[in-house]
C-alpha cells in the first residue's frame, strides 16, 4: 500500500512451489495496485544459498541501488551460487 519497491527471492523452483505461488500472488496484487514494483527471483538455491542471495540484496539496497539494479545483480549472483 505504501508503494515501496520490493524484491522477493524465492527458494529454488525445482525444490518448492514457492516461486509459482509468488508469481500468482504477484499477479493478484498488481490487479489492485498496478503501479507497485514487485520483482520475484527464482534463486535456484536452497537454504544457505537463498539466504546469501537475500543478504546480498539487502546490502545492495543499503548502498542505494534501484530495484532494477538489485534484481539484475541478484539474478547474476544466484547463477554463481
Amino acid at each position: 500500500k505504501k508503494g515501496v519497491p520490493s524484491l522477493y527471492v524465492c527458494f529454488s523452483s525445482e525444490l518448492s512451489g514457492t516461486y509459482q505461488t509468488a508469481m500468482m500472488i504477484r499477479n493478484e496484487v498488481l490487479e489492485d495496485f498496478p503501479e507497485f514494483e514487485l520483482s520475484i527471483i527464482d534463486s535456484k538455491c536452497a537454504s544457505l544459498g537463498c539466504g546469501l542471495a537475500v543478504k546480498y540484496a539487502v546490502n545492495l539496497s543499503g548502498s542505494g541501488k534501484s530495484l532494477t539494479e538489485i534484481e539484475a545483480a541478484v539474478k547474476a549472483y544466484c547463477k554463481k551460487v
